[in-house]
């Protein structure tokens, strides 16, 4: 089945010879695919796994506590699940005036965000 999808031409015309020229050379191809991926494992087993003497320490998870702690007020788009919902529907058809535009027409003003702040928080959350 699948060394006749990749055979260019129909196996009735090609002689015993070439045909085992091919699958020579597919083997080959398979073999180096292999060796390949037998050579990442390698290399992924010894990433996760510690040398003598150093004791494994998994990556630090400093910055996302810091940022999930941080002194203040939160965004006004991120304090609103509905607002958030709302911009990130949209914000990658809308221009941020444009957007703002839309929060002003379908929220009360005291749930309003303007473009700057649409433009501050959507480069803060791609960070």
């Amino acid at each position: 089945m699948c060394a006749a999808n990749s055979m260019p031409e129909a196996p009735e015309t090609l002689s015993s010879q070439e045909i085992h020229h091919q699958l020579t050379k597919a083997l080959a191809n398979l073999e180096a695919v292999d060796a390949t991926i037998q050579a990442a494992k390698t290399c992924l087993k010894s990433a996760l796994t510690p040398g003598p003497g150093t004791a494994f320490k998994p990556a630090s998870n400093a910055a996302s506590h810091r940022r999930l702690h941080h002194p203040g007020r939160p965004r006004r788009i991120d304090a609103d699940a509905e607002l958030r919902a709302f911009v990130l529907a949209r914000i990658e058809v809308m221009t941020f005036e444009a957007l703002a535009e839309a929060i002003a027409q379908q929220f009360p003003p005291e749930r309003c965000v303007g473009k700057s702040a649409i433009h501050d928080w959507f480069h803060s959350a791609r960070r």
